[in-house]
């Protein structure tokens, strides 16, 4: 069904592309996580209002889908000439601390630390 029908880009089409795809009209699906919805009212777009919405599809032995299919993460290229720094910044910008932040201000969606949802702040 991609090869016949999806966009040429397809396969290298961002995030932003995707969903300007959905929101114009221009795609007829797309498979994105629970918190896709926002992009369903975007004023002046032709799909505003006319997406529809329903679970992925799971394994007929689950009975219900407990996780979200997408996550932020993070990764360092093997051919990065500066590892040292990299690998700095991915604890950091995975820390407790970081991620409350982030969350907090609205910055760091569906935030993957336990510890981000269970903070009473």
């Amino acid at each position: 069904m991609i090869k016949k029908c999806a966009a040429p880009s397809f396969a290298n089409d961002n995030w932003n592309q995707v969903v300007d795809g959905i929101s114009s009209g221009r795609s007829a699906m797309t498979i994105d996580s629970k918190m896709f919805g926002f992009w369903n009212d975007v004023a002046g777009k032709p799909a505003s209002g006319k997406i529809a919405f329903a679970p992925p599809l799971h394994a007929p032995s689950a009975t219900s889908l407990d996780s979200d299919i997408w996550i932020w993460a993070l990764a360092m290229n093997a051919a990065s000439e500066k590892k040292g720094t990299a690998w700095l910044f991915i604890p950091w910008a995975t820390s407790k601390q970081v991620a409350l932040k982030g969350a907090l201000a609205g910055q760091l969606v569906n935030p993957p630390r336990t510890s981000t949802w269970q903070d009473d702040t």
